[in-house]
């Protein structure tokens, strides 16, 4: 990351017209024969070149450390060996481009968010003191998981928590206009408002839940879905909250959705260690009013309510059994009394 910060700013400053003093050409000349020298020595990674200018080193080498598996573990190793004096040569850098321009440099590393707890634990815990080494202001996004993490005291002085757009309050169904504003905002910068509906833009900022990514994938899935309609309706916007639904159906585990239900039901923080995976998901949501609350991603909440317990289908009756028909009963009748018969003569 060290070298993906020198070298972006090393060419972004040259290329805009600063002047890099001899003295710093030669202190990163230096770096640079050091690396090279420990490349040749390992005859493991012949493809890596390391010909041309420092703006052509700084780029090559960020390359291959990031996409060739093959060379990225023996890079990485010979990088970290020169890790101080390739930091002491960025702050160089930076000290010229103030005193040239007269402008603190701030440097706005994103998508860290986007990693997994682990690896995010690896760099802002295992990496702490080389990532805050450098002497001028470097913002980095982390996901908000990292802050329900015991590693995470390690950075909690230095951390700013920038919560979700909050779209209701806590508790309560009514919208914030605030933060429905802030999201139609959002998408209106990027899209021509004639091309999507008002109920539409409203729907789709409802299942965002104020988070922009989510906003985005949302319009990403309506457009593919309304591209010959020439206009975003709400249909469309629906249609994307079940795909979104459908993705998440398939990689949510019983225990999670029960946990969401849970979240859903008392939008309360209470187990960090189950709520950390949904938050890095974006299953769950963080927002903040007096203190932290979170809430389900809208898109599952039909999800989960297909997990309540239904009531077992009430039985017909059973068929009336008729009693079975009475006999009918002639009182007994005494035997007949035999008859006098006249006989013909």
């Amino acid at each position: 990351m060290l070298l993906a910060i020198g070298g972006r700013m090393y060419r972004e400053f040259k290329a805009r017209g600063g002047r890099i003093p001899d003295s710093l050409e030669s202190e990163l000349d230096h770096w640079r024969g050091q690396v090279t020298e420990e490349i040749v020595r390992a005859r493991k990674m012949p493809s890596v070149d390391v010909d041309g200018g420092l703006d052509v080193f700084f780029a090559r080498l960020a390359t291959r450390v990031k996409f060739e598996p093959s060379t990225r573990q023996e890079l990485r190793q010979i990088i970290e060996r020169g890790m101080s004096e390739l930091a002491e040569a960025i702050d160089h850098i930076a000290d010229v481009i103030q005193a040239q321009t007269k402008k603190t440099p701030l440097i706005l590393i994103d998508d860290l968010d986007k990693m997994d707890a682990p690896a995010a634990r690896a760099i802002f815990h295992g990496h702490r003191e080389t990532m805050l080494q450098p002497n001028f202001a470097i913002v980095y996004t982390v996901s908000s998981s990292l802050f329900y993490t015991p590693e995470f005291e390690a950075i909690r002085d230095r951390a700013v928590f920038l919560p979700n757009v909050k779209l209701r309050k806590r508790g309560s169904s009514r919208r914030d206009p605030v933060g429905y504003d802030v999201m139609r905002e959002t998408v209106r910068r990027r899209l021509n408002p004639d091309l999507i509906s008002t109920r539409a833009l409203d729907e789709a900022a409802r299942i965002s839940g104020g988070v922009f990514r989510e906003l985005m994938r949302v319009i990403r899935f309506a457009i593919t879905r309304a591209h010959r309609m020439g206009r975003i309706e709400i249909d469309h916007v629906l249609g994307a909250e079940a795909e979104i639904r459908g993705e998440y159906r398939r990689i949510l585990t019983a225990e999670q959705r029960a946990v969401l239900k849970q979240v859903h039901a008392r939008n309360r923080l209470d187990d960090p260690q189950q709520l950390a995976p949904l938050l890095q998901m974006l299953a769950a949501m963080e927002y903040a009013d007096s203190e932290p609350w979170c809430d389900a991603h809208p898109a599952l909440v039909s999800l989960l309510d297909e997990d309540e317990p239904r009531p077992a289908p009430a039985l017909p009756d059973p068929p009336a059994v008729d009693a079975p028909p009475a006999e009918a009963s002639a009182p007994a009748r005494a035997p007949a009394k035999p008859r006098a018969t006249r006989r013909g003569v």
